[in-house]
């Protein structure tokens, strides 16, 4: 097997030892095209799109399970990312390839069935009028620039970040807006006086960094002597059939409440 092929280096050898269990086909999922077994067809038809530079908005990868679809995307979207690709193989060794590796990329989200349904999920059970304006064909493709934008808010003031994450919030889902668009970013930026270099991201993944330290769920994600609360007013779970389930939780914020109480 190519020494490319990430082996799990946590499984101690000693069986008497507790294990971290992977699945097989994380476990041996290969990271490059040489590393393929199979699929040559698609594998060219991949290499040529990147060697040629006619990459298409979309792609729909389809067949039974365990062909290697999501193996796939996972590759191309490495390579589409790597900063320093020489030719249609990922490098391994920029700051993109190693993000992709660790699994903390901000730029790469990785959604199953499940995770789609989420906005369908949350307006049936929280309001028919949230989210109204969503519009999945304006779903950003990239992240970063606006997360940028709102990172240079937050040192503005504590008002200016909140005011522009809501602004961005309202534009994403309430007005279908593409919050990728530099031109959209340049108009918020000015109008809330905002001073930005858009394409500067190191204080995004500086943020991404600690909150992948500090296990951080999402927003709002608290922390307390007493422990952390995400969504502390809410309790979030998914069903038997995959749904995501939300319902109020009372006695929850209150345990919330009285933690931050006792900081005072």
């Amino acid at each position: 097997m190519p020494d490319s092929v990430k082996r799990d280096e946590t499984m101690p050898a000693d069986a008497g030892e507790s294990k971290t269990r992977e699945v097989f086909y994380r476990k041996y999922r290969f990271s490059s095209f040489s590393n393929m077994c199979g699929q040559q067809q698609v594998a060219s038809f991949f290499i040529n799109t990147i060697k040629y530079n006619k990459v298409s908005h979309a792609y729909l990868f389809s067949g039974p399970r365990g062909t290697g679809k999501t193996s796939m995307a996972r590759l191309f979207a490495k390579i589409l990312n790597c900063s320093d690709k020489t030719s249609y193989e990922p490098c391994g060794k920029c700051h993109n390839c190693l993000e992709f590796e660790r699994g903390s990329a901000v730029d790469i989200i990785e959604m199953d069935a499940a995770s789609n349904r989420k906005i369908d999920d949350i307006r049936s059970q929280l309001g028919p009028d949230t989210f109204v304006g969503f519009d999945p064909a304006a779903f950003p493709s990239t992240s970063l620039p606006a997360l940028t934008l709102a990172a240079a808010a937050f040192e503005s003031s504590v008002a200016a970040g909140e005011a522009v994450s809501l602004a961005l919030r309202d534009l994403l889902f309430e007005q279908g807006v593409d919050i990728s668009d530099r031109q959209v970013l340049e108009t918020m930026a000015a109008d809330h006086g905002i001073d930005v270099d858009l394409d500067d991201h190191e204080p995004v993944h500086a943020e991404h960094k600690l909150g992948v330290e500090r296990a951080v769920i999402g927003s709002p994600h608290f922390f307390t002597p007493d422990g952390d609360y995400f969504c502390p007013a809410l309790q979030i779970h998914r069903d038997e059939t995959g749904h995501l389930r939300v319902a109020l939780d009372p006695s929850g914020f209150e345990r919330f409440f009285e933690s931050c109480l006792r900081l005072a």
